[in-house]
């Protein structure tokens, strides 16, 4: 087990050999900025790849939650993320102030995270997720709740869905492989520990122009994780968390569209060996609104 022996004004700490080990000695000498206190429970990570069943990885649930801390002025700021396919629910234990609020980026959304304890300077909470659920906490003092400071992307009051569409016929390019055909995840073509990006191709046709009081959305569906678009040659901004929505009517025309979905995954993978669903998984869909239907 790691310990400790005084050295002069301080301590000098031992960890056996292993990470783990490592990690419990400098949680002991440093608190760290977030601890989660986290149930009993086990990742099972396998998969079935041209009909034969590949490892089996089994780690501590401790392993499917990661998070991002950051002091901005007066406010503590974390980015929690379920890395798993699995649901559970934890206690935090978190640097910061007295009032939570969660923030919620697709919607533009502040709302009170509910109910926390202060103890000794660290402020705990109950916090549950769903599988690959992410959260967005902000921590300070005289947090106003419930307050709403922007609308649900791509929606406009009035405007009602015409058509629906959904773009079939894919060719995608992941780690040096082509496919074509269903989107699928990476995991189930063989890479399951590759981290980094997948280009994906389509075209759709469009039969006439848009008029002055339509807008087309394109919506990718799930991906794993985020995703860039670029529609006839025009990029458009990178769409980081659910829903994946991006109205492309200033780059469509008459006739055929070139569509292309730039997609990355974290690092997860690569680095902790992880078999972990990736890529564009869909079901991508178009969608014509107009104002009035």
């Amino acid at each position: 087990m790691p310990e400790f022996i005084s050295w002069g004004n301080g301590r000098i700490g031992y960890a056996p050999q292993g990470t783990e080990a490592a990690i419990l000695t400098l949680r002991e000498a440093i608190k760290p900025d977030l601890t989660a206190h986290m149930p009993e429970g086990r990742l099972i990570f396998s998969d079935t790849y041209k009909g034969m069943t590949r490892d089996t990885h089994i780690r501590p649930l401790r392993h499917a939650l990661k998070y991002h801390h950051r002091r901005v002025g007066e406010e503590n700021v974390y980015f929690l993320v379920n890395e798993s396919d699995q649901e559970f629910t934890t206690v935090l234990e978190m640097r910061g102030g007295a009032a939570i609020e969660e923030w919620i980026p697709q919607t533009g959304e502040r709302r009170s995270a509910g109910s926390h304890l202060q103890v000794e300077g660290r402020t705990l909470m109950e916090l549950s997720f769903a599988p690959w659920q992410s959260h967005l906490l902000v921590l300070r003092e005289g947090l106003p709740p419930n307050e709403v400071i922007g609308g649900k992307p791509q929606e406009v009051a009035g405007e009602k869905v015409k058509q629906r569409r959904t773009l079939y016929n894919w060719r995608w390019e992941v780690g040096g492989y082509e496919w074509q055909g269903q989107l699928t995840s990476w995991h189930e073509l063989g890479l399951a520990r590759y981290s980094g990006t997948g280009t994906y191709h389509t075209t759709f046709q469009r039969r006439r122009a848009l008029r002055e009081d339509e807008r087309l959305i394109l919506d990718l569906g799930t991906v794993l994780e985020t995703a860039e678009v670029q529609v006839n040659g025009v990029s458009f901004g990178p769409l980081a968390w659910p829903p994946y929505e991006v109205d492309i009517t200033r780059a469509v025309h008459e006739g055929r569209n070139e569509l292309v979905v730039i997609v990355a995954n974290t690092r997860a993978n690569e680095m902790e060996g992880q078999e972990r669903p990736s890529g564009l998984l869909g079901v991508v869909e178009l969608r014509t609104v107009a104002k009035g239907g």
